[in-house]
């Protein structure tokens, strides 16, 4: 695992951790009860694991981005949908409590993981461009690992961000 997916997967533990108990705080100032409670966290924990796939599957640096994006749309609509159920649909007396306790909480996960994504995207980007400007300027440039140029030049020294 590189480096920008550890630290991604670690921040990513701390944002869902986080959006657990702003959820279940949520939930509780609307007047939700145990029940809400334990609603809102198994709706944030089961859409959770989506999260962490970008982090540990492995996905090629030119799509990791997207998979970051889709996992995060995905994590947002299961979460809703098990909110939904775990409420009682309609008729549920803490269905209120219950969908605003996770939508906060996803809402977070949400918002941490774009910007964590643009940061860590942004960095490689930049490695890349280094990596570009030293092939063209002295032919290798910093951790192209023996490549004359291109993408193979690129590739070891993004790896290490």
């Amino acid at each position: 695992m590189s480096a920008s997916r550890k630290s991604f997967g670690l921040a990513m533990l701390g944002a869902t951790l986080a959006a657990l108990a702003l959820g279940v705080g949520v939930s509780a100032a609307m007047g939700g009860g145990w029940d809400a409670g334990r609603s809102v966290v198994v709706a944030l924990a089961a859409g959770s694991f989506l999260t962490f796939i970008p982090a540990l599957v492995p996905i090629s640096r030119e799509y990791w981005g997207v998979g970051v994006l889709f996992c995060g749309a995905t994590r947002g609509l299961v979460v809703i949908g098990l909110a939904y159920a775990l409420s009682g649909g309609e008729g549920g007396p803490e269905r209120r409590p219950v969908m605003v306790g996770s939508a906060s909480g996803a809402g977070l996960l949400l918002a941490v993981e774009t910007a964590l994504a643009v940061v860590l995207l942004s960095r490689l980007e930049r490695a890349r461009e280094a990596s570009r400007r030293g092939d063209a300027v002295g032919g290798g440039g910093a951790g192209a690992g023996g490549a004359v140029s291109g993408r193979a030049s690129v590739m070891p020294a993004v790896e290490h961000v």
